[in-house]
């Protein structure tokens, strides 16, 4: 079976970045806190934004290495493995924070490639 090439995978870090943006969107923290379900299905999200950076190949991420590769991969696994203990503090705030600069920074890098 043949792997998906870069650009699909750097749409699917964007799809699911803005899924988990759309989730939250107009949500207090205290609410999220308070929704269970919500928080299982982005911290799923963000496992897969995590998943997708993984499967980019060297060549693309050398070509950008100012892009948190590295940070994505990590919340992946810290996710995955720590699964028992998540701070959901840290989901909202990459959710909040990090994710929508970093669907700009992907869009970008698709135009380019």
């Amino acid at each position: 079976m043949k792997q998906p090439d870069d650009l699909i995978r750097l749409q699917h870090i964007v799809d699911f970045a803005d899924r988990a943006i759309s989730y939250t969107a107009g949500l207090t923290q205290e609410e999220f806190t308070r929704n269970e379900v919500l928080q299982y299905a982005c911290v799923h999200l963000l496992e897969i934004i995590g998943e997708a950076a993984n499967e980019i190949t060297d060549k693309t991420r050398g070509q950008y290495p100012d892009m948190p590769w590295l940070k994505m991969i990590n919340m992946r696994n810290r996710l995955i493995h720590g699964y028992i203990d998540v701070n959901m503090d840290i989901v909202w705030l990459t959710i909040k924070d990090d994710l929508p600069t970093l669907t700009d920074q992907v869009r970008m890098i698709k135009l380019k490639k």
